[in-house]
């Protein structure tokens, strides 16, 4: 048997932690509450001048313990108190003060909805544009923008929905969305998109949840991360949709210029599960998207891909054509394959640095540009 408090919350926290892969969210929740006493009752017993590090450890472990378990009041009080000690580190500053956001966030959640009937996805951004709570503002409408467009397509395949190619989504779809900026932390940016399903006609029937999208979201981002072209295609067996929702993930993954990585929080906000895109992430991406065999891997005549740099300033997706102009002023038209006609994927990009890939094919007696492939950079 285990004596020492904080030996037997961490036990107990792991049995909890199984009981939620395996779907027992009231085990999972109880054992999460007793694992929370028992660190509460660790934490009584430091010393707080000689073991200031431990101290801020053990907070912080209480308050998320209390959190997971429901127990939202507990939580904050415990926080509170934490904060007013002089001894508290300030790593666990801010970790407690991002928990105190979470706490806050649930309670007025789970006071408008059913438990299950929303989902979260916590945005994080790094990188050298980001600062103290503070980011670009075309810069955090474009990651808002994109996140919404892949969370989008995700529901309508769940959905079981025929492919769209041209026009927005259903009107309900975009009703699900609250984007939520949170309390700032130093060298990043965050904010909250909430899936929310009350009182939406597209869920009565519950053949999809919020929760159901955002686990298929972390199931693919994982998927990209590990280069796993075998468990995306499991996930999204159509290869349209499959092709489109990679390519925005791609959209929204990181340069390594402006932003260096983008840290997805997914799940209900006491119980999140991280996954963070970085600009290998891209590169697992062209990885993935070699092996669609809709790709053209050359021209007609076996030659290599030609790549063209500059900003996308026009774009006609009726006639199938879009401009990119050069650093030195040249205008490239470029004709589209009807993969690339998708306004959420491509219409984003508009005013933006971007990367062409294509081909040059004659035609009546005039050189075309083909394009196989755009993305951003």
């Amino acid at each position: 048997m285990i004596s020492d408090p904080h030996q037997q919350a961490e036990h107990l926290a792991g049995q909890a932690a199984q009981a939620m892969i395996h779907g027992d969210l009231h085990e999972a929740r109880q054992l999460y509450s007793d694992a929370a006493l028992f660190e509460a009752t660790a934490l009584q017993g430091i010393n707080r001048a000689e073991k200031p590090r431990t101290f801020g450890i053990i907070s912080v472990s209480t308050v998320a313990l209390f959190f997971k378990a429901g127990h939202y009041r507990e939580a904050e009080q415990s926080a509170l108190q934490s904060l007013s000690s002089q001894e508290l580190p300030s790593f666990a500053k801010d970790q407690l003060r991002s928990l105190l956001e979470n706490i806050w966030d649930a309670e007025t959640q789970y006071s408008s909805n059913l438990p299950g009937n929303w989902s979260s996805i916590q945005v994080t951004l790094r990188g050298q544009e980001v600062g103290y709570g503070s980011a670009p503002v075309d810069l955090f409408k474009a990651q808002v923008g994109g996140i919404e467009s892949l969370v989008t397509r995700i529901a309508e395949y769940l959905l079981k929905k025929p492919f769209r190619t041209s026009g927005p989504p259903p009107s309900d779809l975009g009703r699900m969305f609250k984007a939520v900026v949170s309390t700032p932390r130093a060298g990043s940016f965050k904010f909250n998109i909430r899936l929310e399903a009350s009182q939406l006609p597209l869920f009565d029937d519950m053949s999809i949840s919020p929760r159901m999208i955002t686990g298929q979201l972390y199931s693919l981002v994982r998927g990209i991360n590990e280069s796993s072209r075998d468990e995306i295609v499991s996930l999204i067996p159509d290869q349209s949709y499959r092709m489109t929702v990679v390519k925005l993930v791609r959209n929204i993954t990181p340069d390594g210029k402006r932003v260096n990585e983008l840290e997805l929080g997914i799940g209900q906000l006491d119980s999140p599960t991280q996954v963070v895109l970085r600009q290998q992430t891209k590169e697992n991406i062209r990885e993935i998207l070699k092996g669609e065999s809709s790709l053209p891997k050359a021209d007609v005549d076996g030659e290599a891909p030609i790549v063209e740099e500059g900003i996308l300033r026009a774009l006609h997706l009726d006639k199938k054509w879009l401009e990119i102009v050069k650093e030195d002023g040249e205008h490239i038209t470029c004709s589209l394959p009807p993969s690339l006609l998708l306004d959420d994927v491509i219409g984003p990009m508009v005013n933006r640095s971007v990367t062409a890939t294509g081909h040059q094919k004659l035609r009546y007696r005039r050189s075309k540009f083909i394009l196989t492939d755009i993305e951003l950079t």
